[in-house]
């Protein structure tokens, strides 16, 4: 996300417990992703994965490579350079916008011993001109220059105090340690299980004495005297403990129970969710699944959950959670008014099934005590409703102008570059962008979903159904031909003189304009308030993956806000 104010940074370290291997990449994603909607940049300090760096080490062993050996931290480094090389290659397919930044580009310089250095400068403006830029960046942990230019490494552990040294240089106030659990214990939780208790605040060395084997010492003693808190906690964790100056005494806590989940279409985006849940067992269940052919083959992922096809049995199943993702906007609205009349939290990316009744739904969730989460109807990877409320809460919002169909944006990129427009529509399909019936897209029924939904979180109100629309039929397709250029379907959303309206129309964009460089699947928009102020707001806007992000943010939040058990 990029807005004309200042950027709330934060820093996360992940390590190879939560990052053991490469398919655990999503999970990482997932918790930038929910920092990113929130209005926050992040900078990602990434390790090598479970068991990389050992074999690294053992192989410049088998060449009588020493600790204290000039080069071998060249060879070892690579495990964390190439984590955080696929971190961002998984960011950019979530339709984060990344970058990926080494030691030697940030000038992150260490003193002492080749394989136990401290480090001692950062070049601050790299960093800086990087986070305006971007809305992540990616930092290889463990490694810096030497003194003469060479790769040395931190110790081991040392992507702690790499992510430690990154906040005392940038005059951060924390940094956030993704671990595999939920904080500092007093006791090991998983010897001492039924005895461990949880620290919410521990002091620099308490932690030594009970997180060794957690947190590296070394980045404590760093972050001691340079006053910077450590938090430590689980992926999709709210709560973590705060290392800094004083110890509050640790409480035995009962772990929050795991939330059963019901979703609703089993397409694309329902067996990206379904994938993304089962790697998330400590959290979700996936009970079952509504689909509308028993004998059609199903992903992995969904494996033990029921296979129900109307919706008396899926509502039979108890859940504490439903996942909309189905293609009908009739059974979609059956369905979220059941939901919201029964009090069952209601995660959604069925904008038809939403526009124009977000008021009266809101209401019945208001009543019943149900929650109500739509981020992926709108913008799929890029968060434009949480912008639009987080900007309206702040000011009056007087005009959006947004693209936020990622089909027709795709097409539209096909054609500058020469195809013709059924091959165009067929790359869309085969990309995973259109349904094999894409005239809602076309005609632009999306869009003018989409912008009813914008429109009531801008200005609190519902824009009627007859939203003057631009299709993307015989004669536009003629005119783009007519006049080649950058084209772009935009969508506005605008109040004036106490009326809220829209439309859906094309529009030939110069060079320099924010929508120009949006190619393929992006979405995007450009928010302006009553003081003239701007916010923009960009990712990808169509795909399996940006959706099924937005989703299990929304069940991250809901997560989250669950008490224990």
């Amino acid at each position: 996300m990029f807005a004309f104010e200042k950027k709330s940074v934060e820093i996360l370290k992940f390590g190879s417990s939560v990052l053991r291997d490469r398919e655990d990449l999503p999970r990482a994603v997932g918790e930038i992703y929910r920092y990113v909607r929130d209005g926050h940049s992040v900078i990602a300090v990434v390790s090598a994965f479970e068991g990389e760096t050992d074999a690294l080490v053992g192989d410049a062993a088998l060449f009588g490579a020493g600790p204290q050996n000039l080069y071998a931290p060249r060879y070892v480094a690579l495990g964390d350079a190439a984590a955080a090389a696929l971190l961002g290659v998984a960011c950019d397919q979530a339709g984060l916008n990344a970058t990926v930044l080494t030691p030697e580009q940030v000038d992150l310089r260490a003193e002492g011993p080749p394989s136990q250095a401290s480090p001692v400068h950062l070049d601050r403006e790299v960093f800086l001109r990087a986070v305006e830029r971007c809305e992540v960046v990616i930092a290889q942990g463990f490694a810096a220059v030497g003194p003469h230019g060479d790769p040395v490494l931190l110790g081991r552990g040392g992507s702690d105090l790499t992510a430690v040294f990154f906040a005392s240089a940038l005059g951060l106030p924390r940094t956030r340690l993704i671990k595999d659990v939920d904080g500092v214990y007093d006791k090991d939780p998983a010897v001492y299980a039924s005895v461990a208790a949880r620290y919410d605040v521990v002091s620099y060395a308490d932690a030594l004495e009970v997180a060794g084997a957690l947190v590296q010492p070394q980045a404590v003693e760093r972050a001691s005297a340079d006053g910077i808190e450590i938090e430590v906690a689980k992926p999709s964790a709210g709560a973590a403990t705060v290392v800094g100056p004083e110890t509050q005494k640790p409480q035995r806590r009962a772990a929050k129970p795991r939330l059963r989940v019901g979703l609703a279409g089993c397409g694309i985006v329902g067996a990206g969710v379904a994938d993304i849940l089962s790697r998330e067992g400590d959290d979700f269940d996936l009970c079952t699944v509504l689909v509308r052919d028993l004998r059609k083959k199903r992903p992995v992922s969904v494996r033990g959950a029921h296979i129900v096809t109307n919706l008396d049995a899926f509502f039979d199943e108890q859940l504490d959670i439903i996942v909309d993702v189905l293609s009908s906007g009739d059974i979609g609205l059956e369905l979220t008014e059941r939901a919201m009349a029964q009090g069952v939290d209601l995660v959604s990316a069925n904008k038809q099934a939403l526009a124009g009744r977000l008021e009266a739904l809101e209401k019945t969730a208001q009543s019943s005590g149900a929650a109500l989460l739509y981020s992926a109807s709108v913008g799929g990877g890029a968060p434009m409703i949480e912008t639009v409320q987080r900007v309206a809460a702040q000011e009056e919002i007087v005009r959006i102008d947004a693209i936020v169909n990622g089909t027709v944006n795709f097409i539209l990129s096909e054609l500058a570059a020469g195809a013709d427009f059924k091959a165009g529509v067929e790359a869309a399909q085969i990309a995973g962008f259109a349904e094999a019936d894409p005239s809602a897209d076309l005609s632009g029924a999306d869009a003018v979903a989409k912008a009813r939904i914008l429109g009531w979180n801008a200005f609190g109100d519902e824009i009627a159904s007859d939203i003057p629309c631009d299709a993307l039929d015989d004669n536009r397709r003629a005119e783009i031909a007519r006049r080649p250029g950058v084209w772009r379907q935009i969508t506005t959303v605008e109040r004036r003189d106490g009326a809220s309206r829209a439309q859906v129309a094309f529009a030939r964009v110069e060079e320099g304009d924010f929508f120009a460089d949006f190619a393929g699947e992006r979405n995007g928009a450009r928010i302006v308030t009553a003081s003239g102020r701007e916010v923009f707001v960009k990712g990808r806007g169509a795909g399996a993956v940006p959706t099924a992000h937005s989703i299990c943010g929304d069940l991250g939040v809901l997560r989250r806000a669950q008490p224990r058990g």
